[in-house]
């Protein structure tokens, strides 16, 4: 997984019915793009560090202006078992 200044990462909940959390990645602090990525969250503005785990999605910014859109598209992707980047999509 990797990603940039500005893409937006959305974490699936994996409780039914649960609303999934999303956010802006500020900053990827691996090698190349790669996790961990800090992480200003949407819902409550708080910034942390996130180690991104299976359940883990990010839209490049170029998707902008449109990403719930994308990331309700693939919400439903990942609750059905497929995993990949918005841009494949």
């Amino acid at each position: 997984m990797r990603a940039e200044p500005g893409d937006r990462i959305v974490i699936q909940s994996r409780s039914l019915g649960a609303v999934s959390r999303d956010g802006e990645v500020l900053e990827a602090r691996g090698p190349d793009g790669s996790p961990p990525f800090l992480v200003r969250w949407s819902d409550n503005g708080h910034v942390a560090l996130v180690f991104p785990g299976p359940d883990a999605l990010v839209a490049p910014a170029r998707l902008h202006p449109y990403p719930l859109e994308h990331l309700q598209h693939m919400t439903h992707l990942a609750q059905h078992g497929t995993r990949h980047r918005l841009d494949a999509a």
